[in-house]
């Protein structure tokens, strides 16, 4: 597992480049009445590239663990292809954040992380036992979830 995380932690760097660019444009442009269209534009950027890393993390996962790991870390894989859906949700989580930021509400985020560290830590220790390193990946991808949902519900607020 630890192996597919390695990969992914490496992956969501991109996504981040992308947001930490897209910050000040939207710092700027937050009260105009061009900020909604960006927004959206970047929803759908992010969109695409969502799709674009389930697809080739899925295809490719096999091919990426045997460059970079070698054929003794092959059960990576299947968590890695389940990871891609984690990186998807990551870039839509970057975009949301940058915009709690720019709304100067990231304080409300807090009880976001409290709910999704508390979920976390109970998938895992219910889970792992039973389903091993799966479990991990899946907890990821459900905590990533609820992240995103805290922040949709922060942002909806303004």
């Amino acid at each position: 597992y630890s192996t597919a995380y390695r990969i992914f932690e490496v992956l969501v760097i991109f996504g981040t480049f992308f947001t930490n660019a897209l910050f000040p444009v939207f710092v700027h442009k937050l009260k105009t009445r061009e900020f909604p269209n960006l927004f959206r534009e970047s929803l759908l950027f992010s969109f695409l590239a969502a799709i674009l890393s389930i697809v080739v993390l899925s295809l490719l996962a096999k091919y990426i663990i045997l460059i970079v790991a070698g054929e003794k870390f092959m059960a990576a894989v299947l968590p890695l292809q389940i990871l891609g859906f984690a990186l998807a949700l990551s870039l839509f989580l970057n975009i949301y954040y940058s915009l709690i930021i720019a709304l100067n509400r990231q304080k409300q985020t807090i009880l976001v992380g409290l709910v999704a560290l508390t979920f976390n830590l109970a998938s895992n220790v219910l889970f792992i036992p039973k389903f091993s390193y799966l479990a991990s990946s899946v907890s990821t991808v459900l905590t990533a979830v609820i992240i995103l949902i805290g922040y949709v519900l922060i942002v909806g607020k303004k």
